[in-house]
């Protein structure tokens, strides 16, 4: 009589096989009936991402521009500088100088025309970024 009752192994893993495809269509039947939100999300939080990493990404942009002009003004100033004195100084004080100079008549004008104006949208964008990330988070969250 309890012999009928014994689990066999065989049914026990065609039965874990069974459940767990099941499980994995369910997976897949919910996936493909949120895509567009999860899509929506994604594409989303990479725009706004951009955006709020676009200034970072600029200012390397702008410094490798701009390193060789600045190596040229160090590399001049390090010439008039030792015609006009006999005191010599390090590369890093010759670099510091240049960079003074190269900030007070290129960079300035440069900044004053462009960031500050942009300042204020920078700051929206990234409180839009972070108030869309974590409610499309929870969203998600609450689909899964």
């Amino acid at each position: 009589m309890f012999d009928k009752l014994k689990i066999n192994k065989k049914y026990l893993n065609i039965g874990l096989i069974t459940l767990m495809i099941g499980v994995l269509l369910l997976f897949v039947y919910q996936v493909s009936r949120h895509s567009v939100d999860i899509f929506l999300f994604f594409k989303n939080l990479f725009f706004n991402f951009l955006a709020v990493i676009s200034p970072i990404i600029y200012a390397f942009i702008i410094s490798y521009i701009l390193y060789r002009p600045l190596l040229f003004i160090e590399h001049y100033f390090k010439k008039l500088w030792d015609r006009w004195t006999k005191v010599s100084l390090s590369s890093k004080t010759y670099r510091l100088i240049s960079l003074l100079i190269w900030n007070n008549f290129f960079i300035d004008k440069i900044y004053r025309t462009t960031i500050i104006p942009k300042s204020p949208d920078y700051w929206r964008r990234y409180s839009k970024f972070s108030n869309n990330f974590n409610r499309m988070a929870f969203k998600v969250s609450t689909l899964l």
